[in-house]
């Protein structure tokens, strides 16, 4: 059996990816409903391009952007870990990762999934956009709390003084890491793509969407409806390999 230290944790962590998913589904159909009252459908990416003086297809790049900045941070942190870790249902850790990313900020998967959720969410109008993104803000500050409680358990102080040293969210270059860090780390790019398929296929439809310029939503919500089976479908098999 596997050493790996591991925590049972409460359902919004075990079932994270439909807990993650469902502040979409809530906030494009509660969003759509607000902006209907208020007579307003514009999509928030034309909301934000004309403001910014881009146009509707700048404001769509820059929804694309985000979506993009999204996936790279959580394949650049997923790089990190095994995949194998990224789709457990409980909290699990084989060792305290503060190299690559980790270094500026305490969650770099975390951290994508906001980026990807305003992105996404700048597909509807401007209430979609805000309650997807806080949505998203929301239960990944659970999922931390989650995963924090659980890493004091395990490590204690040199965990206590990572906190102190990075901060939980957004990242920062000035602050220095402590002086009892653990050897330099290796990424494993093999392992990133298999955490991180279902996010790089999003970002493909997103890129779709913009290249044809519409945003129509069929091509996209078939995509994410796609990618969280496929992200089930592959966390079933990877769970499989925890204790090999």
């Amino acid at each position: 059996m596997s050493a790996t230290p591991v925590d049972t944790s409460p359902w919004y962590y075990r079932y994270r990816v439909y807990t993650i998913a469902s502040t979409y589904f809530f906030g494009f159909f509660f969003g759509y409903t607000i902006a209907g009252f208020m007579g307003n459908l514009t999509p928030g990416f034309a909301t934000l391009g004309y403001a910014l003086h881009l146009g509707s297809r700048g404001g769509l790049g820059l929804a694309l952007l985000l979506t993009i900045l999204g996936a790279a941070a959580r394949l650049w942190g997923s790089s990190y870990l095994t995949a194998a870790v990224v789709y457990n249902p409980d909290a699990r850790a084989s060792t305290l990762h503060v190299d690559g990313p980790y270094r500026f900020t305490r969650n770099p998967l975390y951290l994508g999934n906001i980026f990807i959720a305003a992105g996404i969410g700048l597909l509807g109008p401007l209430p979609v956009t805000l309650l997807v993104t806080l949505g998203n803000l929301l239960i990944v500050f659970l999922l931390i709390r989650t995963e924090e409680r659980f890493l004091i358990g395990v490590y204690g102080e040199p965990y206590r003084r990572y906190l102190c040293s990075v901060p939980t969210l957004v990242p920062t270059f000035m602050q220095s890491l402590p002086a009892t860090r653990p050897a330099r780390e290796n990424a494993s790019l093999e392992q990133g793509l298999r955490a991180e398929l279902p996010f790089l296929g999003l970002t493909l439809a997103m890129l779709i969407c913009y290249l044809t310029g519409r945003p129509n939503g069929a091509l996209f919500w078939g995509t994410f409806i796609l990618g969280m089976g496929l992200r089930s479908v592959m966390g079933r098999s990877e769970r499989n390999n925890i204790d090999a």
